[in-house]
């Protein structure tokens, strides 16, 4: 993305959530309305954390201008890194590739 745009947005759903880590706790693979599929039919090719995907942004020199945790319902939430990663279903983010 950064090779052919200024700007990019990437979103994502919250693998960390804590209701997915708690259905985890139940010994299931998590479904919610961000993850609405069975582990074995998702179109996700992989699930992520909000900590797993900020160093690979990193690692493809992509500049995070701003993150904005969301709820599932899309409202967006006022937290940090940490609280940001238990509590949003989802999470998107405004980037640019660092020249």
């Amino acid at each position: 993305m950064g090779r052919i745009a200024l700007h990019s947005i990437v979103s994502m759903p919250n693998f960390a959530h804590w209701r997915n880590r708690v259905r985890l706790l139940g010994g299931r693979m998590p479904m919610s309305k961000d993850l609405p599929f069975d582990w074995y039919d998702t179109p996700n090719l992989h699930h992520s954390s909000i900590p797993d995907l900020e160093p690979l942004f990193e690692s493809l020199d992509m500049v995070i201008d701003r993150r904005i945790a969301l709820d599932a319902d899309g409202h967006r939430l006022r937290t940090g890194r940490i609280g940001a990663n238990l509590l949003a279903s989802s999470a998107m983010y405004m980037l640019h590739a660092a020249r």
